[in-house]
């Protein structure tokens, strides 16, 4: 999350201030931007297309339990609570819950904004 921050502000601070204001290093940050996916997250991807087919196929009617035994039965293997966290068929998920909305974006996008903002102005506060 903090390199996504540094990859966001990029364009308004200096990175290495950002860096060293999060207490990461600058050479950490270029590992993160140059290296490709993890073969977890490709797995993972690959796994979401399969879900998405099955819940297709199953014509939208059965949840997760029915999901994992149809990627059982196709060789594949997958915990329930991820299905049940990705695709919100289980885990206390009530009925009445609503999506975030565009305003509480905002509010994340400022609220980072802000934190590098005084971040940044108590490092130029602070004598060399």
């Amino acid at each position: 999350m903090s390199f996504e921050l540094i990859e966001a502000e990029e364009a308004h601070y200096p990175k290495a201030l950002m860096c060293r204001a999060l207490g990461l290093s600058r050479s950490g940050h270029h590992a993160y931007s140059t290296r490709g996916p993890s073969r977890r997250a490709l797995e993972e991807q690959q796994l979401d297309v399969l879900v998405a087919a099955i819940f297709a196929e199953l014509a939208g009617r059965y949840g997760a339990p029915r999901i994992q035994q149809e990627l059982r039965r196709r060789g594949q293997a997958a915990r329930m609570a991820e299905l049940r966290n990705k695709f919100g068929t289980g885990h206390g998920k009530h009925p009445r819950s609503q999506a975030l909305q565009p305003r509480h974006a905002r509010l994340a996008v400022g609220a980072s904004a802000t934190l590098v903002t005084f971040l940044y102005d108590t490092h130029i506060a602070r004598p060399p």
